[in-house]
């Protein structure tokens, strides 16, 4: 008897088929992703599956790597423009100018982290991609933003371009 799964994974597209399969291995449950891959059969014995679900599932992990490498790259800006802050307050010599500089560039790097954040959820939401499932990649969340942060326009716009191109194929 054949698994009921199965043959509604059989009525799925290549594309709707890679976007399970790579929601079921992030939560690394390998026999969805089995049942996912028996449905289709081998395009030719050296190439492997077919080209567009191999191409989905590789833009998917794209996506999900090119957000987990900004968002740590983001936070560690925001912790050392923390830290750095700090330490310059305790200096005797320290100005209310400069404060005032370290304050904006922080405010600019949560804009920056924000805007990561919103255009994330926008593309994947325009992809029927689970966000947080897509985040899993990236490690556990780590950094809470301050309620006086707001994103940055520019970033914003260069995120949710560069966020769509890398999926093209869905």
């Amino acid at each position: 008897m054949t698994d009921p799964l199965v043959k509604m994974y059989a009525g799925l597209t290549d594309l709707e088929r890679g976007k399970l399969a790579f929601g079921y291995s992030i939560k690394k449950d390998a026999l969805e992703v089995a049942r996912i891959t028996s449905t289709m059969s081998d395009q030719h014995y050296f190439i492997g599956l077919p080209h567009d679900y191999r191409r989905m599932v590789g833009d998917l992990i794209h996506l999900s790597l090119f957000y987990g490498v900004e968002y740590w790259r983001k936070v560690a800006f925001c912790l050392s423009l923390m830290g750095g802050g700090s330490a310059m307050a305790r200096s005797p010599d320290f100005t209310d100018e400069e404060f005032i500089r370290v304050t904006e560039c922080f405010r600019k790097a949560e804009g920056d982290l924000l805007a990561l954040e919103q255009a994330f959820d926008e593309v994947c939401a325009g992809h029927g991609l689970d966000s947080a499932l897509m985040r899993d990649m990236a490690g556990e969340r780590f950094y809470v933003m301050s309620e006086e942060a707001t994103p940055c326009a520019v970033s914003l716009a260069g995120y949710r371009e560069a966020f769509a191109n890398l999926l093209e194929s869905v």
